[in-house]
């Protein structure tokens, strides 16, 4: 037993002390020891878990100039960042497609991507409360496993991307993501202001399209930096990318197909 804490320790020591991104070290939620990510990410399973019982007996929150705020909110912020971040990084920067590195330095690229990184995280913690709304307005038919685990595995990875590889062959995701984010919460926020909007199916199968044909890009692309050959990007974490995004595009996929295409051909 001794032995095995001891490695645990060394372990610890090693990933949050020894190899860590020290320029992310005081930034909010990103401090060590990681309890504060560690009680949001518990926090989130407690509410998924606890949430829909605690609800079970009780009204429906009426939670519409709630959800109108937030989401506007959602789209300016996703806007804002994947702007900032095409202007950035493709416009007056270079970024190479087939594998590009992170900046670990201090100058004014290596922070900016790594701001850039940092605010992509914050999003997905505030992404979070789409599962809370879901359970205080007593969706429960939305509280899927496909929802649960895109939300809880994004936060969990914006998160080790501050830590430990900000930018670099990920900065991708973090542009398309906001983008297709930023039409998602427009929606969300047109239902909200006009819930009759419900009614019109073309407008979430199209969103459904676009977060496919997101999966399908990040797929390549992360592939891409994967089988280059002296790309200087952790190949672990570019292997994970494509079963990820692999898992996640039949995950969408089977979706789209019980929803549009299957749900069609029975009417």
């Amino acid at each position: 037993m001794a032995f095995v804490l001891q490695k645990f320790h060394d372990g610890y020591k090693y990933f949050f002390y020894e190899i860590k991104d020290e320029r992310s070290e005081n930034y909010f939620l990103i401090e060590n020891p990681p309890i504060p990510i560690a009680l949001i990410l518990i926090g989130y399973v407690l509410l998924i878990k606890w949430g829909p019982q605690y609800m079970k007996d009780r009204q429906p929150f009426d939670l519409k100039y709630v959800m109108m705020f937030y989401n506007f909110l959602q789209v300016i912020l996703n806007s804002y960042v994947s702007l900032m971040a095409i202007y950035r990084v493709f416009l007056i920067g270079e970024y190479n497609f087939e594998c590009e590195p992170c900046d670990y330095t201090k100058t004014v690229k290596g922070m900016l991507l790594l701001d850039l990184t940092y605010y992509y995280f914050l999003l997905k913690i505030l992404d979070l409360f789409d599962t809370l709304f879901i359970v205080l307005r007593k969706k429960d038919s939305h509280l899927s496993f496909l929802h649960c685990y895109h939300h809880f595995f994004m936060a969990l990875g914006t998160y080790i991307a501050v830590r430990w590889i900000p930018g670099g062959h990920s900065t991708m995701l973090g542009i398309v993501n906001s983008i297709v984010h930023a039409f998602m919460y427009s929606y969300y926020f047109a239902t909200a202001l006009r819930p009759e909007l419900r009614k019109s199916l073309w407008w979430k199968k199209y969103i459904t399209q676009i977060q496919l044909i997101q999966f399908a890009f990040l797929l390549v692309h992360y592939l891409r930096g994967a089988l280059a050959h002296d790309c200087n990007y952790p190949k672990f974490w570019l292997w994970t990318m494509v079963i990820q995004n692999v898992f996640m595009l039949s995950m969408f996929g089977d979706f789209y197909w019980k929803a549009y295409i299957k749900k069609k051909e029975k009417l």
